[in-house]
């Protein structure tokens, strides 16, 4: 059995999830979700529900017999042994979680896309939404569909509110996204924007340009899998530092894509993030 630890937003329980997936898929055993910050943690929701994933939840006595005493962890893992419990490292991919045996319990958030590059099509179909479009999101993805849709997310929220959020993550300035636009924009015949935020008020004050610009703003801030689709209704994307975005940009990945994201995706420069996106994708 493999048993993920979830934490955080909706992008960051999809990253939980793939590469836990990836590794219960590998070794052909079952996968469980442990989602118990989620009562603590009342700030945040379990969303992974609403996708067609392949998981079922671990109850505390598996969670207690699988993830073991932490400090347990802390002192045999840098010692080269493999407790039941591996707690991530670094930012850095760790390509020794591909080669794990056994049952284990992942702690981290594994935010690279070579955790789950292998079985990128089966997580791509397991992550879809299980309802099915309203009238007014299908209305939308079938707009998107007929011209060179470009999806802009600007990500702000506790970013810019909250001091700590925003000395550890940073924000992007108006500069990268007018800069990230043009470039994208450039090589398309029938660009629209679509723009989406979780500070519509913000956009529409600094940020405009001189193409078709539809601001999607009718589910809030409150249905994040909902938001992700019509994200991922695109052709083309300009992300933010944030991993909703990255997610909705990664789901409708193709060859024909043209993705731009933010070099820096963290405040501290020293954070090494090379392996946080694909090749094919543009960092300025």
């Amino acid at each position: 059995m493999i048993i993920t630890q979830l934490k955080g937003g909706l992008g960051n329980q999809l990253f939980q999830y793939a590469a836990a997936r990836r590794l219960s898929l590998t070794l052909g055993v079952p996968l469980k979700l442990n989602v118990g910050f989620y009562k603590r943690h009342k700030q945040r929701t379990y969303e992974l529900d609403q996708f067609h994933i392949e998981a079922g939840i671990a109850t505390d006595w598996e969670v207690a017999r699988w993830r073991g005493p932490r400090l347990l962890t802390r002192i045999t893992q840098p010692l080269g042994l493999l407790p039941r419990c591996v707690m991530e490292k670094s930012f850095e991919f760790d390509p020794a979680i591909l080669q794990l045996q056994g049952g284990r319990y992942l702690e981290g958030y594994w935010q690279s896309y070579r955790y789950f590059a292998d079985v990128a099509p089966q997580i791509r179909s397991e992550l879809a939404v299980r309802t099915p479009p309203s009238d007014a999101d299908r209305a939308l993805l079938d707009r998107m569909a007929q011209c060179d849709a470009v999806c802009l997310h600007v990500r702000r929220g506790d970013y810019a509110s909250n001091p700590i959020a925003r000395q550890y993550h940073g924000l992007c300035v108006p500069e990268y996204y007018r800069t990230a636009v043009e470039a994208i924009v450039a090589q398309l015949r029938t660009p629209e924007l679509f723009v989406f935020s979780d500070d519509m008020p913000w956009v529409k004050q600094n940020l405009r340009f001189e193409l078709s610009t539809t601001h999607v703003e009718h589910h809030g801030v409150d249905s994040a899998p909902l938001e992700l689709r019509l994200m991922a209704g695109c052709r083309h994307f300009v992300i933010a530092n944030s991993s909703l975005s990255w997610w909705a940009a990664w789901l409708a990945s193709s060859e024909e894509s043209i993705v731009y994201a933010p070099r820096r995706w963290f405040a501290d420069p020293a954070i090494n993030t090379a392996d946080l996106t694909p090749p094919a994708w543009h960092r300025i």
